[in-house]
């Protein structure tokens, strides 16, 4: 491969590995970037196995995200309801977050999902100790879920460079 197409694809690379650390859609970053590359080369440098494969792990880590932090808020006692929540404020969060530049997405994720946990377990429990709980939970879960993705996201970069190189 030549010199300026393997700079432009490792920036984009490492473009998708820093977003995943945000909490960003970095693994889909990553996997378009194979499917770019599989297809401006007729599937010669990465075939449809390795963009199989890519695709694989780009699914396996966004719906490890979601069931990470679900679980880690049942862990922690939470109701289904609440883990549900969970989920929903992690999404309400990071759309509000992504209109504060830089890490607001993250941040924001982080804060709805542990709202969401938080005010639906004290809503349904009226306990403030157990929804406490159950908003730890899930915050711990969705850490969880960051470093499984972004170890996917590496491992779809490795597959990738192992390709063109």
């Amino acid at each position: 491969m030549e010199l300026l197409p393997l700079i432009i694809y490792s920036t984009i690379l490492i473009i998708g590995l820093i977003a995943t650390t945000f909490g960003l859609f970095g693994t889909l970053i990553i996997f378009l970037c194979g499917l770019i590359i599989s297809i401006s080369t007729s599937f010669e440098i990465i075939g449809l196995q390795q963009l199989i494969l890519l695709g694989s792990l780009y699914i396996i880590g966004e719906v490890s995200e979601f069931l990470l932090a679900y679980f880690g808020t049942r862990k922690f006692g939470a109701t289904k309801a609440s883990a549900w929540s969970a989920i929903a404020g992690a999404i309400f969060g990071t759309v509000i977050g992504s209109l504060i530049p830089g890490i607001g997405i993250l941040i924001g994720s982080f804060i709805g999902l542990f709202l969401g946990a938080f005010l639906m377990e004290l809503f349904l429990k009226k306990d403030i100790i157990l929804s406490l709980k159950a908003g730890t939970g899930s915050i711990l879960g969705r850490t969880a879920s960051v470093f499984v993705k972004l170890a996917i996201a590496i491992g779809m970069c490795v597959i990738i460079l192992m390709s063109i190189v």
